[in-house]
């Protein structure tokens, strides 16, 4: 898959978003979603007289960064994306403009498509910017473009990210030995708690929010079987290990159990839970 290019967003108005997305760190009220769609018709508008693409990029940088204040799990994310499926419901939007080369994105995707850019944008978020997001701001970009991605919004181009960071997950070379550690029962090395901590919960929500996406696409998931087991051991490898290991104990719950669900969809027999103490 080729890199997706960054969008190019005006220097104060992304300095403006940035202070103001930091202001409102887990703040589930924030009211960006009651303005969202004005901002979606005006942009609409701008397209309609030619304008550049610029106002697209600045638009959806500013659904990228309110989507990180937002906590996962939170409907505040559902409301969110609510407002790109608006985005969708406007339809193919015909440009007045005699330039066919302004018709089609960087990517040759047809730019009047209904949310022009916005496929694109979320993909250069992710290759680009995700490794340097702290793990709240990673969770909940991931939550909010796994939410995207089970409504059918870039359901190829971001599924596959999804779908390569669970697989690029569980393939770790860290992990490798955690089913041995588990059977020995041996705490897992600070290394794997590291990995496991920056990736967990970013997986756990893209299973649980397009896992089905996922799954019934089969594409590289011809191990779901033994990433179930893989979960079931880090599970049990953080289950004697104090308070402080229990949210990633249950990121691997969760994560597990969508995994399985999921599974069950397309006739994959869901491997037993073992016995883990609690």
């Amino acid at each position: 898959m080729s890199d997706a290019p960054r969008p190019t967003i005006w220097p104060a108005f992304k300095e403006e978003i940035d202070l103001d997305s930091a202001e409102q760190r887990g703040n589930n009220d924030v009211t960006f979603w009651s303005q969202a769609r004005l901002h979606i018709i005006l942009l609409t508008r701008m397209r309609l007289r030619g304008a550049d693409d610029a106002g697209a990029h600045d638009c959806w940088y500013r659904f990228i960064a309110t989507s990180q204040c937002l906590d996962a799990d939170h409907p505040a994310q559902d409301r969110l994306a609510m407002q790109i499926m608006f985005a969708r419901s406007l339809g193919t939007i015909s440009q007045r403009s005699t330039d066919a080369a302004n018709d089609v994105t960087q990517d040759g995707v047809n730019a009047q498509v209904d949310s022009p850019f916005l496929v694109e944008d979320l993909a250069a978020t992710w290759q680009y910017d995700l490794p340097t997001m702290d793990p709240e701001q990673r969770t909940n970009f991931a939550a909010f473009v796994a939410r995207l991605v089970a409504a059918g919004v870039g359901a190829d181009r971001l599924g596959d990210l999804a779908t390569t960071y669970v697989r690029d997950t569980l393939e770790h070379d860290g992990l490798r030995n955690l089913i041995a550690a588990e059977e020995a029962r041996c705490a897992p090395s600070p290394d794997v708690v590291g990995i496991l901590r920056q990736r967990l919960p970013v997986m756990r929500v893209l299973l649980q929010y397009c896992g089905h996406r996922i799954v019934m696409g089969r594409k590289g998931f011809e191990d779901i079987t033994r990433w179930t087991t893989l979960l079931y051991a880090i599970e049990a490898c953080f289950a004697e290990m104090g308070e402080e290991s229990g949210y990633l104990r249950e990121q691997a719950r969760l994560a597990s159990n969508w995994l399985g669900l999921f599974g069950d969809m397309v006739g994959i027999d869901r491997v037993p839970r073992p016995a883990v103490p609690r």
